[in-house]
């Protein structure tokens, strides 16, 4: 890697003087979805722990449609601006596309907010930390996909990779997990990666795909370490539901679908690094 240390309508601002009337200038807007579960309640409230927040929340809970979580979830978006909560089964990718034919296309989402955080339904974020989260992006607009470093007590395959440098704002990388991606809504249009968003199922090789679809700079994809999020370990008390839908061995099995959408074998074979900071710099915490 390298380093470099409501509403889901846009809100239109408007100036207004004696002599003049200024044109609706767009804000920008973020979105977080998810695909959740019956254990999906603290995580959802730990992204709206404040209420006013400056994103959207669209959530696409996947079990059954008479459960108990499906219906406080429905009575919490009738008191949350921007909140929006559907019922559709399926696994995380799959649900996003098909929110997205919901809204009307790709198009009509990336007109309407210029950051997409697609994230499992166990990550645990603040909602002040989701709008820094972006903010951030916003400020490094060439990047095309981040996630947040992961803390300390972060359970995962990756985590040696991209949990928390306390030196570092962001660091360029050519990788990050497909647990919680940030996407540029932007790459929704991009013809590199729709093939890779059609192919998508399980999450399996997407997430060494978003570099080489991002056009294989080293300033495209990165890890915020001014941004930390918990994934919480996998217990006999808390088990991963969507492992219950398919065993995580079986998620390589997608290749098949990867390669029907004609997208290059050679992305998925990448070595997942840093960019050294002496080749492109670096940025500490606090710039």
């Amino acid at each position: 890697m390298e380093l470099v240390a409501g509403h889901g309508l846009n809100t239109l601002a408007r100036s207004t003087t004696e002599e003049q009337c200024v044109e609706p200038v767009p804000k920008s807007r973020g979105l977080v979805f998810s695909s959740v579960g019956n254990q999906c309640l603290p995580v959802v409230r730990s992204w709206l722990q404040t209420r006013d927040a400056d994103f959207d929340l669209a959530l696409v809970f996947y079990k059954e449609p008479d459960s108990p979580v499906l219906h406080e979830l429905n009575m919490l978006s009738q008191e949350i601006t921007g909140m929006e909560v559907l019922q559709h089964e399926g696994m995380k990718w799959p649900n996003f596309r098909y929110w997205l034919e919901l809204q009307g296309g790709a198009e009509k989402v990336a007109a309407r907010y210029d950051y997409i955080w697609v994230v499992d339904d166990d990550v645990r974020l603040p909602t002040t930390e989701i709008s820094r989260m972006f903010q951030i992006l916003r400020e490094h607009s060439q990047i095309a996909f981040a996630c947040p470093s992961f803390d300390k007590g972060s359970d995962g395959v990756w985590r040696f990779f991209d949990g928390h440098d306390p030196r570092w704002k962001l660091r360029y990388t050519n990788f990050v997990e497909c647990t919680a991606p940030v996407l540029k809504s932007s790459m929704l249009l991009d013809a590199r990666f729709q093939p890779c968003l059609r192919a998508v199922r399980t999450g399996c090789f997407i997430d060494f795909c978003f570099h080489p679809a991002a056009g294989g700079g080293r300033d495209v994809v990165a890890v915020i370490d001014a941004v930390q999020c918990h994934h919480p370990p996998r217990t006999a008390d808390y088990p991963s539901e969507m492992r219950q839908v398919q065993a995580w061995q079986e998620h390589k099995h997608d290749d098949v679908l990867f390669e029907k959408e004609g997208v290059p074998k050679d992305w998925w074979a990448i070595e997942p690094r840093f960019f050294q900071p002496k080749v492109l710099g670096a940025v500490p915490i606090g710039s």
